[in-house]
């Protein structure tokens, strides 16, 4: 007798209990939606910003790349030469030239003659600098012992664009770097004095 009696309480139970009204799920549906879409968008936000940030570094490190090596070699350089030697296939846009100095090699004595090429690769938007180094030897009596050549070619900056601007003003070097990477862009101008020459 009892059995029926709570078949009977359960199927009330059961009938009483509507569940969630379609408006309810749809709100509840929309709610979520919002929350999701603003998760999302600060999430790429936040890796929009990273991104920027780094592509501006990167800009910043190539231009103070360049102006470091373009600065040092210019306050060594005795002549200084703007714009491109015909002469050569590669595409000039500072030529920088200087004596080193005079050194002892046992008996003998040497000295350095430096010449520095900064060339810009327009199709690979690079700084490049190609130093080459006469060492000329000479005995005790100041006879001629022999002259040694070496040089070496290094990329100093990428994404550079566009062309450096290069000019000589009275005994002052202007150097112009604009590095593009992506979206970021950094621009700087260095300004060194050369040294004396001692011709």
């Amino acid at each position: 007798m009892k059995f029926p009696r709570l078949f009977g309480f359960l199927s009330n139970v059961t009938n009483n209990q509507k569940g969630f009204t379609l408006i309810e799920l749809m709100i509840a549906i929309a709610i979520t939606a919002l929350i999701t879409g603003g998760a999302a968008s600060a999430i790429f936000q936040v890796f929009n910003v990273n991104t920027l940030n780094s592509d501006h570094m990167k800009a910043i490190r190539q231009v103070q790349n360049a102006g470091f090596w373009i600065s040092q070699d210019s306050q060594m350089a005795q002549i200084v030469v703007t714009g491109d030697d015909v002469g050569t296939a590669e595409y000039e846009i500072l030529i920088l030239t200087w004596t080193g100095w005079e050194y002892d090699i046992g008996d003998d004595k040497g000295i350095d003659y430096v010449e520095v090429r900064y060339y810009y690769d327009a199709a690979n938007s690079e700084i490049l600098r190609n130093e080459a180094i006469t060492t000329t030897t000479y005995d005790s009596n100041g006879q001629l012992v022999g002259t040694t050549n070496s040089s070496s070619l290094i990329r100093v900056a990428q994404f550079i664009t566009p062309e450096p601007t290069v000019t000589l003003s009275g005994n002052k070097i202007g150097v112009t770097i604009v590095a593009e990477v992506d979206d970021a862009t950094e621009e700087r101008t260095y300004e060194v004095s050369p040294r004396p020459s001692d011709q």
